[in-house]
């Protein structure tokens, strides 16, 4: 009631008659205006070319950063320099419907973490990697959804260098959503869970790769038997933020050997808490 200067994306305006939640909605008719995907570059070799890109998610236009344009495949500057992208956590509320031609010729990109990124929303994923000649290895998290995609023409075409989780290399005619999972016979990895310790600290996090000195969480292993890491001697447990993106479908086991363990927080971050 009384927002008289609200504003929705499509034009629609308040009136004293649309109160209600008919209008709470970004859609057609609606006083709503939804976060957009965006994407920040920086040039981290001094080169005179941005290579490295990061896509994140937000109301305004942050500053230096470039509106995602799914018809426009030049919608980021110098994009054929990008060899690296990675996912603010933001995108984890990425409302889109379609990431068609997200990474359209990007023919230098090597490696891409869209470990936050939640595709669950998401119909259409056409030409999402098409051309990407060097691209390596695809990274994704606990949101990875394709479920409602309906719509992945040419989604892989021309990934000639992909290989997936399980060894799984591209196939030229294999290349839409079918493909889309880190499971036998995908084109992507999933991000690994892994512990460091620290005194009687053990911290949990979830990354694309795992810092020397670590473990990574295997369902069949206790953490006694980590023995270089004295797991035994363990009180305190912190679960790190990122442990929310963990894409595993269990935690058998998770704190097995830890006989010590007195003090355990994040435990919310967990998937499964």
């Amino acid at each position: 009631t009384n927002c008289v200067a609200l504003k929705g994306a499509d034009g629609t305006t308040y009136t004293n008659k649309k109160t209600s939640k008919d209008y709470a909605h970004y859609g057609t008719g609606g006083l709503l205006t939804s976060a957009k995907l965006y994407a920040t570059v920086s040039d981290t070799d001094s080169d005179g070319h941005y290579d490295a890109m990061t896509l994140l998610c937000a109301g305004p236009k942050p500053d230096g950063g470039y509106e995602y344009n799914k018809d426009y495949s030049e919608w980021v500057p110098d994009y054929i320099y990008i060899t690296s992208v990675t996912t603010d956590s933001s995108c984890q509320y990425y409302p889109g419907t379609t990431l068609d031609n997200l990474f359209l010729s990007f023919a230098r990109l090597e490696t891409l973490d869209l470990t936050p990124f939640n595709t669950s929303a998401v119909t259409s994923m056409n030409g999402m990697f098409y051309s990407c000649l060097a691209l390596k290895t695809i990274y994704v998290g606990a949101g990875w959804n394709t479920d409602n995609v309906t719509k992945s023409t040419q989604m892989f075409d021309r990934c000639t260098a992909l290989v997936g989780q399980d060894g799984t290399t591209f196939t030229d005619g294999n290349d839409d959503k079918t493909y889309a999972h880190y499971g036998t016979g995908g084109y992507l990895t999933s991000v690994k869970l892994y512990a460091t310790v620290d005194g009687t600290t053990m911290t949990l996090k979830c990354a694309t790769t795992t810092p020397d000195g670590s473990q990574t969480y295997s369902t069949g292993t206790s953490w006694a038997e980590w023995k270089e890491a004295n797991c035994e001697t363990v009180t305190t447990v912190t679960i790190d933020e990122s442990c929310k993106f963990y894409p595993g479908t269990t935690l058998a086991n998770l704190f097995s050997g830890l006989e010590s363990a007195k003090s355990f927080s994040g435990l919310a971050f967990l998937p499964y808490a």
